[in-house]
């Protein structure tokens, strides 16, 4: 990482240069920032229905000159990026697969999210009745559509944004441990609350492993108290999850950009 104060600099004048190209163009000439991928301390369940099996992954956004993605746009995993599908069949025998060859991913909550799915035929083919994906640290997303001819995002930027840059950024996404644990609790949540639509956020602790107790971190004790008062608000589960896991990623995204100095 010796290098990065070096790269920083060189990437902090190309951001001013780009910013200053891209202001007051039409949004479609314009590719979307690229996502830093978080890593999942184990692997995610990717739950079947209407021929894709997939989850919600959390996300935080390392180009803030660039437009957030809108619902639904495509992405693709960067090189170098681990992710790992991980399949049972009914033995319980389990084998790992390379994923990047096999999914789709599409923005979920502008930079905070994304949804990552598999076709689900694939698991007929491999004899399957379970998948999961498991992420590993530094993986990156760059968007499926890099811009208009004359405003493209070039080699070069996905090289810094994916290998040097995204490296410093995980080091200061990692430093609020407090903040990390919040964002991963309530995307599981969030997921758990997907496969049952109906369910009560008690059972829905229960789901993903009990809820925070005098034992847990401060922390997680008031991601519990402030999902019961924005429900107690009459707000429904799904805004109160969602929320407590945007602004908590938006928070952590703000130090990102101050520690790689780009401002925000």
């Amino acid at each position: 990482m010796a290098m990065f104060p070096k790269m920083t600099t060189r990437l902090l004048s190309a951001t001013i240069t780009t910013a200053a190209l891209l202001a007051g163009l039409p949004a479609l000439a314009q590719p979307p920032q690229i996502l830093a991928l978080v890593a999942t301390a184990e692997p995610t369940p990717l739950v079947c229905a209407d021929g894709a099996c997939g989850a919600e992954f959390s996300t935080f956004c390392l180009q803030s000159f660039r437009p957030s993605p809108d619902w639904g746009t495509a992405y693709k995993p960067a090189e170098g990026s681990d992710l790992t599908l991980v399949v049972a069949d009914a033995s319980g025998e389990m084998r790992r697969i390379e994923a990047a060859p096999h999914v789709i991913v599409d923005s979920e909550r502008a930079y905070a999210s994304v949804r990552i799915s598999v076709p689900e035929r694939l698991l007929s083919e491999w004899g399957a009745t379970r998948i999961a994906l498991a992420v590993g640290p530094v993986a990156s997303l760059v968007p499926e559509t890099m811009g208009d001819i004359e405003h493209p995002m070039t080699e070069d930027e996905v090289v810094d944004y994916t290998g040097p840059i995204r490296e410093r950024a995980e080091q200061i996404y990692n430093e609020d441990a407090d903040a990390v644990a919040v964002a991963a609790t309530a995307q599981k949540l969030e997921n758990a609350r997907q496969r049952e639509p109906e369910i009560e956020l008690d059972s829905l602790w229960q789901a993903i492993g009990g809820a925070p107790d005098p034992a847990s971190p401060e922390a997680l004790r008031k991601l519990a108290r402030d999902l019961n008062a924005c429900m107690t608000d009459g707000r429904s589960l799904a805004f109160c999850i969602q929320s407590s896991h945007e602004s908590t990623i938006a928070a952590s995204n703000r130090r990102v950009w101050q520690g790689l100095g780009t401002g925000m």
